[in-house]
Formats: structure tokens, sequence, C-alpha cells
């Protein structure tokens, strides 16, 4: 057994210090340990060094890779192991100090594997530019294909990987988006070596958070692989709180002592490897890019953008700084003092973040540059500094100040107290009469649908401020393209299925309701592939009236009942992307046997997105209704999306359960319309299936299939049931 230590960033000789003492109590209280791994940067430049080396005192060997601010001689005489003795003590790194070295043959001192202690111990650094990687990336490669090889034991690299977010719980993702972490950082070199090298744990710096994500596996075919945990680290300082967490202790018994069983082990929370991709029939670890662009790295933030913080002013006269790192027991004066200009300060409860407003944007920015400079020092922590989204910009940013069209009629309500109802929301807007209002449950706003764009221009264009339960309300136009929900000649003409279009293909219909229908859809995948669209003619689920949606929901009762009765399992999948089309709503339902979830249902399912390189976000809650997770997306009512519910085994048991998955489409993004015919046909593995003109029959045949679902449906039909 190895007791290993894993540290983040160190920055200055203050965290220097304080590391060094943190290891020698550590030492004498847990130990002692084998070996200290330093995952991200040591010095800032040469000076910092020289500052740093006199106060460095390593009670145990320690291993880094990134040589940032270190002297080429003194680099050079560690890298060739030239004896301490024969040289001055000032040209050799500090005792116990080591730098982790590649030992395959490719020459590469960026990436590499190392064997410390009997750990298989992989590094990636790319804090520094690098042109070519090509030849350590196919060594690794030859390497961790072949059959003898399990995965390594531990893997650390400078920065996280990209798309380390995919498959996360909704509970994750909600702590990044709180710590200002965005989604969409990271690095492709880290996430295709990692892929590669398939390790038990893997350690990030350079994003001062301490965040242990869910283990994903990392079992591909019939390879043996174990877990792999991620986990970021933040840097050195003496913070108590838990997101500031910046030394992870591990004993581990090296994975080449480990039997198969033990390597294979799975925790109950694992989840899907985040970096999949595809190639031929089968899913296998791929590296196709050998010479990377960083320029990928960390582009556009979900959240808060690069490092968690935004560099650049959002406008001339911005004048608010957030600052995060605060010391919790800092007081105002205290803050007021170290931030010269600051006017007002707003604390966050628990939160060690706070935002300032400064007299003007010159004060602003002289102290945002100096943080980027000298760095700001408050009680011993370095504040992190950026511009935070002031009301000006919020508004100019976050909220559509114009119309996206002149049929526009849905308005952005925001600000609304937790005690306020819909009734209390239409008494307000009482003039406005048939006003539709969808509120997300739990959320601050609302989104108000007006009879007309009139309408809807005289409430966003008042003078007068519309206050509800004391709060002053944020109105705006609601974003995303409207959807037309009037049911017009015209309409019912151009649309295939609006039940009064003279287009609509009687033959196929199984069932009418009162508000929705069943029919067969041309071109079906499977001879019980139905849909279920409602009457009027709307785009998708979010604007269907109550009424509707219970009646629909009935029906898929019905059809999962029916269904039970056959050991089928249904895939259910509704497309609301928009086309040159008109938009009628459709949910299908398509069955598959359990020998078809058995031999792989989300494994097809991953293989076809990953074709199209789509990213989906999991609904891990059973409870959550997908309604209430596309409301609270940027789009509102008229987000586009494709939502999709699998039926896939329980893991180690023969159980199925199903795992929800919704695609938020971007405007401009291209999508492809035949993907749920498309995941469907590779389940059941007839791929030719997935278009639709495949399938189409000649309408008798059509109209016999129709009959067949009939006969077997009516006894669980609600229609015919209640009749």
């Amino acid at each position: 057994m190895v007791k290993v230590l894993i540290c983040g960033d160190i920055i200055g000789p203050t965290s220097w210090k304080c590391l060094c003492e943190r290891l020698a109590t550590l030492q004498e209280s847990h130990g002692p340990f084998d070996v200290l791994f330093l995952v991200g940067k040591l010095f800032q430049d040469e000076n910092d060094y020289l500052e740093c080396v006199k106060v460095i005192q390593l009670t145990l060997p320690t291993y880094f890779y990134d040589r940032t601010g270190i002297p080429l001689d003194i680099l050079y005489n560690s890298m060739h192991q030239i004896v301490p003795e024969i040289i001055e003590p000032t040209k050799y790194l500090p005792k116990n100090l080591f730098l982790l070295k590649n030992s395959t043959t490719a020459p590469n001192i960026n990436i590499g594997i190392s064997n410390i202690h009997g750990l298989v111990v992989g590094f990636i650094n790319n804090s520094t530019k690098m042109n070519d990687n090509t030849k350590i990336m196919d060594e690794i490669k030859e390497i961790t294909s072949k059959p003898m090889y399990k995965g390594c034991d531990i893997v650390l690299s400078s920065e996280w990987p990209y798309e380390i977010h995919q498959f996360i719980p909704i509970t994750e993702l909600d702590f990044l988006k709180e710590n200002h972490v965005s989604i969409s950082r990271g690095s492709t070199l880290v996430s295709d070596c990692v892929e590669m090298l398939r390790p038990r744990y893997h350690f990030a710096g350079h994003c001062d958070i301490y965040y242990q994500r869910s283990p994903y596996s990392n079992n591909i075919d019939d390879m043996i692989s174990p877990v792999t945990r991620f986990i970021s680290l933040a840097s050195v300082s003496d913070s108590k709180e838990k997101s500031k967490k910046y030394l992870h202790a591990l004993a581990l018994e090296p994975i080449s002592n480990l039997s198969n069983d033990d390597i294979k082990q799975k925790p109950d929370n694992t989840t899907e490897n985040p970096y999949v991709k595809v190639t031929g029939s089968s899913v296998q670890p791929v590296a196709k890019r050998f010479k990377f662009d960083d320029s990928h790295v960390n582009t556009g933030a979900m959240f808060y953008g690069s490092n968690g913080l935004t560099h650049n002013a959002p406008s001339d006269t911005s004048k608010i700084l957030f600052i995060g790192n605060v010391p919790r027991s800092a007081t105002e004066n205290v803050l007021l003092k170290a931030l010269p200009g600051a006017k007002s300060i707003r604390k966050v409860d628990g939160k060690s973040y706070i935002f300032v407003e400064f007299n003007d944007h010159q004060a602003a920015r002289a102290v945002y540059l100096e943080s980027t400079t000298v760095g700001i020092i408050v009680e011993g922590r370095t504040l992190s500094v950026g511009w935070a989204k002031d009301k000006e910009s919020n508004m100019n940013n976050n909220l559509q100040l114009q119309p996206t069209d002149s049929d526009s009629k849905t308005l952005f309500i925001g600000n609304l107290c937790s005690q306020v109802s819909l009734d209390d929301i239409r008494k307000l807007f009482h003039a406005y009469t048939n006003l539709n209002i969808i509120r997300p449950e739990g959320r601050d706003y609302s989104f108000l649908e007006f009879n007309s764009h009139t309408d809807a221009t005289e409430v966003v264009s008042s003078t007068q401020p519309y206050i509800l339960g004391g709060n002053q309300l944020i109105i705006a136009w609601a974003k995303g393209k409207p959807a037309d929900r009037v049911v017009s000649s015209t309409h019912q003409q151009d649309c295939w299925f609006c039940l009064a279009s003279p287009s609509i293909k009687t033959h196929l219909i199984c069932s009418v309701g009162e508000y929705v229908y069943i029919a067969m859809p041309k071109g079906s995948v499977t001879d019980l592939h139905v849909l279920i669209a409602p009457i009027e003619c709307v785009p998708n689920r979010l604007h269907l009236t109550a009424i509707a949606k219970d009646e629909l929901i009935r029906y898929e009762k019905a059809i999962n009942s029916m269904l039970n009765t056959r050991r089928l399992y249904p895939v259910v999948f509704e497309r609301a992307i928009r086309t040159k089309c008109k938009d009628h709503m459709q949910q299908h339902i398509v069955p598959i046997s359990y020998e078809d979830v058995k031999a792989g249902s989300f494994q097809a399912f991953l293989k076809t997105i990953s074709n199209y390189k789509l990213s989906f976000h999991e609904i891990s809650s059973a409870e959550q209704d997908i309604d209430t997770v596309v409301l609270t997306m940027p789009g509102g009512p008229y987000q586009e999306f494709f939502y999709i519910s699998i039926p896939v085994l329980d893991d180690g048991k023969k159980d199925v359960v199903y795992r929800r998955f919704v695609y938020l489409h971007e405007e401009k993004s291209r999508f492809q319309m035949s993907l749920g015919n498309e995941i469907c046909a590779n389940i059941i593995g007839q791929p030719e299936r997935g278009n639709w003109k495949n399938c189409v029959l000649d309408d008798e045949s059509e109209a016999k299939l129709t009959e067949a679902f009939i006969n077997k449906f009516g006894p669980y039909d609600p229609m015919r049931v209640e009749a």
C-alpha cells in the first residue's frame, strides 16, 4: 500500500511556507506518507522561484511536471541527475523536489508516464505551448491498447479535461454554477490523454476550487479498466472552506497488484464516460487529434467565463467588480481599505465572494488592473477579481429588449417573490384578456403570453414600474422565436398533423380523444411505433394546455400497459426543432424487446449521438418534469429541444430502468431531423430503418398495420374504455 498526497497550485512564498508546515504536521499525525505529487504551477517566474526556495523544506519525496519559472541550468542539473555535492546548492532543486520524467521512448517532457513507488502515474502539462505531440500520443495509444494494459493509478494535469461535465448530476452542475466554473472549460489535449490512460484517479489544478466529480466508467467493449474519479484541487491557502481544499490523501495498492474483479468494481453513482467517441461499429478509445490548438481551451462560458472570471468590462461605464476568495472574517472596513474607490459592498450569505460597486469606471478598472499585476491580498488571501455584470450591462446582455419579430407576444417577467401566485400575476395584468402564464416551479420568473403583439408591447414599453409582492418586476421580451399557435384554415392546410387538414392521412389514425390523438407515423421503425399528437396545432409540449397534457399522459400510460403484457419497453422521444414546414408536436413511442435492451440500448444511443457530435443533459431526478427542465433554459417557452427516454438495464441487475436526456438546440446549429428514428433503429440492430423513407409502405399496407395496432390497443384505449 502506497500512501500518497496530491497538492494543488502553489502561488508565492507564503503558499510554499503554508504547504511545508502542513506537510510536517501531517507526517507526524497521519504519516508517514510515501510521496507527494504537485498538479499545477509551482512558480510564476525566475524571481518567484528564487524567493520561494528560501522557504521550501519538504519532508517527503515530491514530484512535479510544470517547469515554469525554474532557471534552465537548475532544470538541466535535475533532469540529468547531476550530483548536488559537486555543484553549488543553489544550482540544484530544493531537497526532495523531483521532476517527473517520461519513461516512454518518445522525446516529450510535457506528456508522459512514470513509475513512482510502484504506481503508474501519467502527467499532462499544457500550460506551455506545445507544437507536436504526435510521437508521444502514438506511443501512449500503443501502450494503452495492449490487452495487458488495465489502466493507470493516477493522472496529473495542469488543466481540466474538456467535456468533464457530461452526464454529471444536476446537483454537481449547480455546484459548478454557484462557484462560477464554466462547464465549457477544459483542454481537449487532457481529455484525449485521459481517455486513453484510463486512470483510477485524475487530479487537476488551475481552477482554484475543490470539486470531486461522480466516478465515471472506462469500460470499453471487453477491456478491463477501473472507474475514474476526477478531483480538482484548489490553490494552497490557509482557508478552512471545503471548496478551497488543496491537499488530498490516498492509500493505494498499485493497479498492477489488483485482481481483475477489484479493478472492475463500480460505485453506485458511476456515470457514463464523458469523453466517449465512436469509430466503426464499436466504441474504442481513440485519439484523433495529435496536434492541438490551445485556443480551444475554455472558450465561451455557460456560467462566468474563462477561469470563472470575466476579464473584459461589459461597457465603458461598468463600475461593479466580482471579487472572490474573500475571507469570511474580513469586515467591510477592511475590504473598503483594500479596494480604493469602493462605494458599496454586497456580500452573499454563506459565500466567499462579494460584489463591489465603485465611484466610477476608472476606480473599478484601477483595482482590476492592480489585481492582475501585483495582486490584492486581504488577511493573507489573494483576491480573485473580475468584472461583474452590473445592472446596465445585465439589461443589455441578458434581457431581450427587442421582440424577435413583429408577431412576438410573450414577455419574460423576472424578480418575482416566492409568495406570488399565478392569480396575483393575473390580477396585476387584469387589463389584458386571454393571458397565458407559464411559471416554472420554484423559479423567480414567469413567461406571459398576451393575446396580441400590441398588448405585449404596451406592457414592456410602460414607463410606470410594475410592483408585485413588494418587488419591482423586471420585464423584457422572451427569448426565442415565437411559435404560431393560431389554428387558421391556412395553417391546417399546411400542417400534416392537424386533424382538420385535408393533407392528413386518416388511414393512419388509431384513436382520437378530446385534445390529443394517436396515429401510426409514415415509415415507422417497428410495427408498434406510434405517435401521440395534440389536436390543436402547437409546436411542442410546453404549449399544451393542462387538460391536453393530462390526456396525453393517459394515452401514454395506456400504451405502456399494452406493451407491458408483451414484455416490450418504450423508447419515447419528442423533436421540438423548427422546420421549414409548420411545427406540430409529436411524441413518438417505439417499443423494443428485452433482448434489445440487454444487447446495449444505451451504447446504441451513445453511438448515434456521437456521430453528430451532440451534447445531451441527463435528467437525473425521476420526479423532474421535462417541461420544467426546458423552461429554465435560455429559450424559455420557445426553446428548441430534443427529448428522449431510453430503457436500459439497471447496472449489475436484470431490471429495466429508464434514463432521460435532453438536447438543447441553438439557432444556426445543425440537427439531424431523423435522430429519434436512427437511435431506435440502431437499438434494434436495423440501422437502415433509421431513414423513414426506407420504411414507407403503400396506403393499403399502412391501413392494415394501423388496424392491427387498433386491435391490440383496443382493450387499453382510454377513449374506448371510458365509452
